[in-house]
């Protein structure tokens, strides 16, 4: 397992013993996941894990569909285990500053939090459908071993989108080896580190232009390869050739991984 986060996300600490929580209470699988029906390409996790303020959404949410509600789905089945080898990524949630867009930021007040951990409610973890689509960053994330070849991150964005694009290419890869993204309540609180916020609406400016398209291409796509590794280098090529990525971007996925190969041959 390996866990991607930011300098300003800190783990919550049990309120009996002051100890910090761990992140998973069994890495061999996770329990009490909920499953959902949805009927667009595209999920807003926020309503299903109860963030406190009303039309949220995570950035890299595509702007055009903050408040269609189509976008939030139905619970169809609770208290589901899913074993951690059909898990790619669990994104926990943060509270208090959580990962929103600088529209989002401008436009709503903060603090907001999610549901606290429960058996029920938005206090469990989601499963997003395959073939849907949903942000998650490089701030509050758990890479399973399944899905270590997803953790690259593009170089020819900027820092506000890179890790996003990540999420969107792994996704489309999860659902062709069968693995899951899983929304988890928040064991992580940030305190977030001081922004430009107008700094960050332009480094954002693909989230804002490019997604909704991105997520159509990626969700109409069909893919010739069947391990990870090869899928990714074509799906990093074609995401070039439709202007996501520059070139730079398709040669350090390959040199990447060509290091990564030699170094297990080794």
């Amino acid at each position: 397992l390996v866990y991607d986060f930011d300098d300003d996300n800190y783990l919550n600490k049990d309120n009996s013993t002051g100890n910090l929580l761990p992140l998973l209470d069994d890495e061999t699988k996770l329990n009490n996941v909920r499953y959902i029906d949805i009927e667009t390409s595209s999920f807003n996790h926020h309503p299903l894990m109860e963030a406190t303020l009303p039309t949220s959404w995570a950035r890299g949410f595509p702007m055009e569909l903050v408040q269609d509600e189509s976008t939030h789905g139905k619970v169809k089945s609770i208290g589901n285990t899913v074993p951690m080898e059909k898990i790619g990524v669990i994104q926990f949630c943060a509270d208090n500053n959580p990962d929103i867009d600088a529209v989002h930021r401008i436009t709503k007040p903060l603090p907001m939090n999610f549901a606290p951990e429960s058996t029920e409610g938005g206090g469990s973890s989601v499963l997003v459908p395959p073939n849907v689509y949903s942000p998650y960053n490089a701030q509050a994330t758990l890479h399973t071993a399944q899905a270590l070849f997803a953790t690259l991150l593009p170089i020819s964005v900027t820092s506000r989108v890179t890790d996003i694009w990540r999420g969107y290419f792994a996704q489309a890869l999860f659902r062709d080896v069968g693995l899951s993204l899983i929304f988890a309540p928040p064991r992580i609180t940030q305190y977030r580190n001081v922004h430009n916020i107008l700094g960050d609406w332009q480094s954002e400016e693909d989230l804002y232009y490019k997604l909704g398209q991105l997520v159509e291409f990626l969700a109409d796509r069909k893919t010739t390869e069947e391990s990870s590794p090869a899928g990714m280098e074509e799906l990093w090529i074609e995401l070039y050739e439709q202007g996501y990525i520059e070139e730079s971007g398709v040669d350090w996925r390959r040199v990447s991984f060509y290091t990564i190969g030699s170094s297990k041959e080794n």
